[in-house]
């Protein structure tokens, strides 16, 4: 399995958490604006979901999401972007995790939570590198009751 840099998965997280720049994020230092812009994206949601490869001696590919978990066990997380699109990622032991600004494992991570993953695509799936887990969505405000007489 290859590794990322941290600073490039740091970098990868905290802009696509910010919806800004995921394609950028994931660049490596030799990559430029333009190629790491033309990466592509699955769906028409920039940041929600897309993959980059960089170059070097690996190639390596690196699929990101965020959206709410719909299913996990442990060994494996499915994700649901706003736009439908939808992954499985297998957790290694390897993979860090993150609720809440603090370390976590991956049996802490619960369907309905909200999160970010950085996965590399390897021959046998998406392996998870990171998972920045923000918990469940708030809950709804119901809206006011209307007033007698209005």
């Amino acid at each position: 399995m290859h590794r990322l840099t941290r600073p490039v998965v740091i970098g990868v997280t905290a802009l696509a958490l910010g919806g800004v720049g995921a394609g950028v994020a994931l660049a490596s230092p030799s990559e430029t604006p333009a190629a790491v812009a033309a990466a592509g994206h699955h769906g028409k949601h920039p940041g929600e979901h897309g993959e980059f490869t960089g170059r070097g001696k690996a190639h390596r590919t690196i699929d990101y999401q965020r959206g709410t978990v719909t299913a996990t066990n442990g060994t494996s997380i499915t994700v649901r972007s706003k736009d439908g699109f939808t992954a499985t990622y297998t957790v290694a032991p390897t993979a860090k995790v993150r609720r809440d600004k603090q370390a976590a494992t991956p049996a802490q991570v619960q369907t309905g939570d909200r999160v970010f993953v950085a996965a590399a695509k390897e021959p046998t799936g998406l392996q998870v590198l990171r998972v920045r887990d923000r918990g469940p969505a708030p809950a709804a405000t119901p809206a006011p009751a209307p007033t007698p007489g209005s």
